[in-house]
């Protein structure tokens, strides 16, 4: 078992230290500026379950919502999947959000 762990470990190690896209230095830095057109950018986002016992608090739907589109509009995805949205609020509200902009 631990020469597995060993393994699993230092593969990760040396595969960290890899450019599999191929991407410039500064790109690799900075990921979410000049990156190439023709890649895929995939984004999860857990943007928290709309819980009615949290409007009162900083983790209220109504304070996060807009902090949420702006999230997705500065790492403009090509895919996004949504942890914990609620269809009929949130997914509906952040699909029309975003299809203004």
């Amino acid at each position: 078992m631990k020469r597995i762990f060993n393994f699993i470990a230092f593969a990760a190690f040396v595969f960290s230290a890899c450019n599999p896209a191929g991407l410039a230095e500064e790109d690799v830095k900075d990921p979410l500026q000049n990156y190439p057109d023709d890649h895929i950018k995939i984004m999860s986002f857990n943007i928290k379950v709309d819980n009615t016992d949290d409007q009162s608090t900083p983790n209220g739907w109504g304070l996060r919502k807009k902090a949420c589109v702006q999230m997705m509009m500065d790492h403009y995805p090509t895919f996004i999947g949504l942890q914990e949205a609620t269809f009929t609020n949130q997914w509906t509200w952040l699909k029309n959000q975003l299809k203004e902009n």
